[in-house]
């Protein structure tokens, strides 16, 4: 699945990771995990991070968004990660690349990159990124682990979301088998998350009254536009 764009990384020497604006946990934790994932892997190739930032999701930033000048895309690699639009894109210059790819769970919109790897069963870019890790065979650090991680449950709600299954339990655990165990068990990214964001999301799906399987099954059916409306107040805010 992630062959075409593991060759691409290959075959460049810089590697300049983008995402959505505004961005949520899922956004940086992919982001961040990824430039982990290569910095590991690759660590003679210069890897950048590039974008708009905002503290509500510091927990999962640990380090600065790169501040780089144009000419370090011109023989470049550009991955764009979690993003469905060009105009949704942090950082235009991704097009100042020498050649460029996304990798993305939500719905096709349009065409971002020259090389796409887009897949609407994963609850979370995270997910696809933990994916992409297994399936090359990367060394995972606690680092990338912690990273992925944080992002996987933002995005799926602490995993009750309807968009979960059995695969996102399948990467969880491979990232909590090699991830940094306090972390991942202290609960911060749910409990003490400064903005109460995860809260919040999840909130609105836990209003759900128990009244019986019958009243269950009539909401269900809204569940995907209650977390799309969530999804795009939580940008807005």
């Amino acid at each position: 699945m992630f062959e075409q764009i593991r060759n691409l990384i290959e075959e460049h020497t810089t590697v300049i990771l983008h995402r959505h604006k505004n961005p949520d946990g899922d956004a940086l934790g992919c982001q961040i995990g990824l430039w982990y994932l290569l910095k590991e892997n690759y660590p003679a190739k210069k890897i950048y991070i590039v974008g708009d930032m905002t503290p509500r999701y510091a927990f999962i930033a640990d380090r600065e968004m790169d501040v780089i000048g144009d000419e370090t895309y011109k023989d470049a690699l550009a991955i764009v990660l979690d993003t469905s639009a060009k105009s949704l894109i942090s950082d235009e210059r991704y097009t100042f690349a020498k050649v460029t790819a996304r990798i993305d769970h939500h719905i096709f919109v349009e065409q971002i990159a020259s090389h796409e790897v887009t897949d609407t069963s994963f609850e979370s870019c995270c997910g696809m990124i933990a994916a992409m890790a297994l399936e090359c065979g990367w060394k995972l650090s606690p680092a990338a682990a912690k990273a992925l991680y944080a992002g996987m449950i933002t995005d799926s709600g602490r995993f009750r979301y309807d968009s979960v299954s059995s695969k996102t339990f399948r990467m969880a655990s491979y990232l909590m088998d090699v991830g940094d165990q306090e972390c991942i068990h202290c609960g911060e990214c749910v409990d003490v998350c400064p903005t109460k964001a995860i809260t919040w999301k999840t909130g609105v799906i836990s209003l759900l009254p128990n009244e019986g399987k019958a009243f269950k099954s009539k909401i269900s059916r809204f569940r995907p536009l209650i977390r799309t409306a969530s999804g795009i107040l939580m940008a807005l805010l």
